[in-house]
């Protein structure tokens, strides 16, 4: 009488995964919809890129596991960088624009001083009577009045409008303490705190311009520099100063600061381009 064997089947073995190629392509999707902010978008697809030589690297001791994954992070990731580098390079180019032209001097005109026409003539034989005529009077300057100076720009201030080579801008509110921005799942939490600053730029050049968070900067009374916060995307108006502006069109926008918390903040400077004189709008 033949026995029969149980049939033991191949153990299941679980196939090692190359982690590095799903971050990889986690990474180059964030930077490729983020490649149009200058130098963020920069960072991320250096960041992809490495990550996807990472993957490539890893794929080959996992039997090719994760290669397609790391091409593409990488391709993304190039992709995203050279848009943010040529996005950058535009927005520096736009801002050293400035007008040079300077008013056109006009001559005053000079008060003509010209000998009087008539000239004494020698009488041969005294005159018989007196001249009776009036004298005639001194010539007067026809040289024009000056023109009364122009009146002085407003200070600048909340509301108010101030100028940095072709932008206007106009901060309409400020405000501290706020602790995160966002939903719970999508923000982020401040360090210290945030502070929110409302505002709208103007372009009144003669060609389209860029305003980047990099033009902003938080001063306090210690002569501390505090710059924009990139949690300003969680804003739904933090997006929208990003982009191009157009000849007479106008953006508004929020920026977002984390500074410490009681900081004692002087006001919120402001310019176009890298050689532009900046605008200072005092947030106290």
């Amino acid at each position: 009488m033949s026995m029969h064997q149980p049939y033991v089947g191949t153990p299941d073995v679980r196939q090692p995964t190359n982690g590095w190629a799903t971050g990889a392509i986690v990474t180059a999707g964030v930077a490729f919809i983020f490649g149009w902010v200058p130098v963020f978008g920069l960072l991320l697809g250096v960041a992809a890129i490495v990550l996807g030589v990472v993957a490539l690297r890893r794929a080959t001791a996992l039997s090719g596991r994760g290669r397609g994954l790391g091409i593409t992070s990488i391709v993304l990731g190039a992709l995203a960088a050279l848009t943010s580098i040529v996005i950058t390079i535009a927005a520096f180019a736009s801002g050293t624009s400035t007008d040079t032209a300077e008013p056109a001097q006009t001559a005053s005109p000079a008060a003509s001083a010209s000998p009087s026409s008539a000239a004494p003539t020698s009488s041969a034989a005294p005159s018989a009577a007196p001249s009776t005529s009036a004298p005639e009077p001194a010539p007067t300057s026809s040289a024009p009045a000056p023109e009364p100076p122009a009146p002085a720009a407003p200070a600048a201030g909340i509301g108010i409008p101030a100028v940095s080579g072709d932008l206007t801008f106009t901060v309409t509110s400020f405000k501290c303490g706020i602790s995160r921005v966002g939903s719970r799942t999508f923000g982020a939490d401040a360090q210290g705190q945030f502070c929110q600053a409302d505002l709208s730029v103007l372009n009144n050049g003669q060609r389209a311009n860029y305003f980047t968070s990099s033009q902003a900067t938080l001063l306090n009374g210690s002569g501390q520099e505090f710059s924009a916060s990139s949690d300003s995307i969680y804003l739904d108006s933090g997006a929208g100063l990003f982009d191009q502006i157009n000849p007479g069109n106008t953006l508004s926008g929020s920026l977002l600061f984390d500074v410490p918390k009681g900081a004692d903040l002087s006001g919120l400077e402001l310019r176009d381009g890298l050689f532009d004189k900046p605008v200072t709008v005092p947030v106290r």
